[in-house]
Formats: C-alpha cells, structure tokens, sequence
C-alpha cells in the first residue's frame, strides 16, 4: 500500500520501439493522464530500454495524495502514434480525461471510418495493460 505523501515510480519496457499514454483511474473514476504531461511531452520509447517514470531528468514527481483507495494504472502502447483525446487541464501539469474508459481506449488507438479510395492502410499492433495499486492515509 502507498501512503499520503509516498512517490510512486513507474516503469515501462517494450520488445519495439513504441508510443505510450498512462493514465491513472483514481479510485473516485477520474481518468488522469499521467503521460504525457506539461513537464513530460514525449511519449516515445526505444525496444529493449526500461524507463522510470517520473525520471531523474523529469521536472515532476507522482505523489500520492487524495482520494484514497483502489487506483488503476493503465497503459496504452502502439508502434505508431496514439491518437488524439480531448483533455481538460486540472493542475500539476496533469489532465482528465471527461468520457468513458471504452471511450479513451477508441480514441487512444486512433481508430476511425476511412473511405476506400483513401488507399489501404497496414495495421499496427496495439497493447494495453494495467495494474491496481491501493493508497491510504
């Protein structure tokens, strides 16, 4: 369990070179996007690297505070740009996503109705996987 005021690290590696989105489900539902952020724009990763999220070279920590409980750490990861979500800002370089989990994971992967004479289009791989972390005072 984190405690108020613990800092949480998180650590990502692929098999390929990807583009990632983490998101935070809060135990209260709010879909917080921790990256990218205002301190960390980037969201690409080499094959083969771990990588510590917030990094030494980062301008932000991740530190636990209220609501406590069950939170969910979610990450999407492509071998191509993710798409577009609309985001609103909440403070702390952070944003909310506003819409469903269904919703965000559509929009993360960009999938959208193209017309045939737009010419074929090879598909990317897509992953997606999360872990439950409990906070507490």
């Amino acid at each position: 369990m984190y405690k108020d005021g613990d800092c949480i690290e998180i650590y990502v590696q692929g098999n390929r070179d990807f583009y990632a989105r983490i998101v935070d489900v809060t135990s209260s539902g709010e879909i917080i996007q921790l990256l990218p952020n205002n301190y960390r724009q980037s969201n690409y990763f080499k094959a083969g690297k771990v990588y510590k999220i917030p990094d030494s070279d980062d301008h932000f920590d991740l530190t636990v505070g209220p609501p406590y409980g069950q939170d969910q750490i979610i990450v999407y990861a492509s071998e191509v740009p993710l798409g577009d979500v609309t985001l609103e800002q909440v403070g702390h370089g952070l944003h909310r996503y506003r819409g469903s989990m269904k919703d965000l994971a559509v929009q993360t992967r960009g999938i959208a109705v193209m017309g045939t004479d737009q010419g074929a289009q090879e598909g990317a791989e897509f992953y997606e996987a999360s872990w439950a972390l409990t906070t507490g005072k």
